[in-house]
C-alpha cells in the first residue's frame, strides 16, 4: 500500500512560506489554497501547497 504524504497544519504552512498563520487562513477561506477540516483543525496536503505555489509563480510572470 502506498503511503500518503503527511498533511500539514496551518502553522506548518505558514512557517514554510514565512508568513503569519492568519495569511494562510485567509488563502484557505478564499479557496486560493485547498484545505480540508479534520475535526476543528484545517489540514493542507503538500501537493495542494505545491500547486498553490506554482499558480502564484505563474501569475507573477504575466
Amino acid at each position: 500500500m502506498k503511503s500518503s504524504p503527511k498533511l500539514l497544519t496551518i502553522e506548518q504552512v505558514a512557517d514554510r512560506l514565512a508568513v503569519d498563520p492568519k495569511t494562510v487562513r485567509k488563502r484557505v477561506a478564499t479557496r486560493e489554497l485547498a484545505a480540508f477540516r479534520i475535526g476543528r483543525q484545517w489540514r493542507i496536503s503538500p501537493d495542494d501547497l505545491e500547486l498553490y505555489l506554482l499558480r502564484q509563480r505563474n501569475e507573477r510572470r504575466i
